[in-house]
């Protein structure tokens, strides 16, 4: 799940745990096992351990936070550290949804060494005789690659042939270059677009005279269709595992 601040942080929050609010009571109807990784600023976290009680977990939802870069390649290895566990059990078919709108940009050299990146940069100013413009070019290595990184993840996400599906449950805005369709291009996967899904189904229900389809409760509705779709995704890669 994409928790960065690429969105307006209250509108995003809200949207998230709505959809994590969706995705745990499907899977606890449906009986499977979960786990969420968040990622953002510098580096992922686990918000739901892999569980077979999602539910249980409902009110952790009230202590999420969205803000900060997007690394992406960390969300994406740290979810394929969990799944790669349960591979070894043959107890459940590996699913890995990706909720993002594809723009990295934190390398994981960056994430792996958070707060020691000014440790080492002093360490290369004050030990090396060309200084600021040393300290300036191997920085700049440090947080290179973020796109390359995650795309390399995706590869080894391939590699164990995990079902992958990629959602992007925000609004377009050119904001960088996605990288979402190169992920699924590589992984086999399939991509979802909440929004473009959400518009095509409202404007299907309500092409008649006299809705105004820019007013707030229209909005909130289009919302709630977009959740539906989300779960209707689900149910259906579900089913083709």
């Amino acid at each position: 799940m994409d928790m960065s601040g690429s969105m307006i942080s209250d509108e995003k929050l809200n949207r998230i745990k709505a959809i994590l609010q969706k995705i745990i009571l499907n899977v606890h109807v449906n009986k499977d096992k979960l786990a969420v990784i968040g990622f953002k600023g510098k580096d992922s976290e686990v918000i739901i351990p892999n569980t077979k009680r999602p539910n249980s977990f409902l009110n952790k939802l009230d202590s999420i936070t969205v803000g900060g870069t997007t690394p992406m390649a960390a969300g994406l290895k740290k979810g394929l550290e969990v799944l790669k566990k349960d591979l070894n059990k043959e107890e459940y078919i590996p699913m890995l949804m990706i909720l993002s709108d594809g723009v990295t940009n934190v390398s994981l050299e960056r994430s792996n060494i958070n707060s020691n990146v000014n440790k080492i940069s002093k360490s290369l100013k004050y030990n090396n005789s060309s200084g600021k413009s040393k300290e300036y070019k191997s920085n700049k290595m440090i947080i290179s690659n973020p796109i390359k990184d995650a795309l390399t993840v995706g590869e080894e996400i391939a590699k164990y042939n995990i079902h992958t599906v990629i959602v992007n449950f925000e609004k377009e805005k050119n904001k960088g270059r996605s990288i979402n369709k190169e992920l699924v291009f590589i992984t086999g996967g399939n991509f979802y677009d909440l929004e473009i899904l959400g518009d095509k189904l409202s404007k299907d229900i309500f092409e008649v005279e006299g809705v105004d389809t820019n007013s707030m409760s229209f909005g909130s509705f289009k919302s709630d269709l977009s959740d539906m779709v989300l779960e209707k995704i689900i149910d259906y890669e579900r089913d083709k595992i």
